[in-house]
């Protein structure tokens, strides 16, 4: 059996405590479809899932109230970066421990978004890869993120160990 190359790490709620950015953007999103079908604190158990598909699935939005959602969730996540963000306690010391093998950030937030939100909190330095949902043509639970991080680090997919804090990290 191969040994472990490399830890791919979700982002929002593993790295970043990201919890309050994410339910302000997700309420944003439903004011700005014009919609009020749950507040972003019952939204936040479906953190992990492609926000498209929450509002789809959990919110009943489609066409151009689901297009105008994602606009200003993405939005609102992205300025949120300008206002703080931090890692939680430990991992700027628990990524350093793991110096041996080859890391990648791998997430559903945009890719923009992410390399602002990890320089924010002092971690940009020790992905050797970052990618983030509009890096791949399936976000999770789909394993694209986990495959293209793989190739990209040039580590076979069965030697990473992916890290995170949903079933949605699990199913890719």
């Amino acid at each position: 059996m191969r040994g472990i190359e490399a830890v791919l790490f979700d982002v929002d709620g593993t790295l970043l405590d990201t919890r309050d950015a994410w339910i302000a953007a997700f309420d944003e999103g439903l004011a700005a479809a014009g919609s009020r079908a749950m507040a972003g604190t019952a939204g936040f158990r479906w953190i992990g899932t492609p926000i498209e598909r929450i509002y789809a699935e959990r919110c009943g939005l489609s066409g151009e109230e689901l297009a105008r959602a994602v606009a200003a969730f993405q939005a609102s996540e992205a300025r949120s970066v300008d206002l703080g963000v931090r890692a939680f306690r430990g991992i700027s010391e628990m990524l350093g421990a793991l110096r041996p093998w080859r890391l990648a950030a791998v997430t559903n937030k945009r890719h923009d978004t992410t390399l602002r939100a990890l320089r924010a909190a002092g971690l940009d330095g020790p992905f050797a890869a970052v990618l983030g949902g509009d890096s791949v043509p399936r976000k999770k639970p789909a394993p694209d993120p986990v495959l293209q991080a793989a190739r990209g680090l040039g580590v076979d997919p069965a030697a990473c160990a992916v890290v995170g804090d949903t079933e949605i990290d699990v199913g890719a």
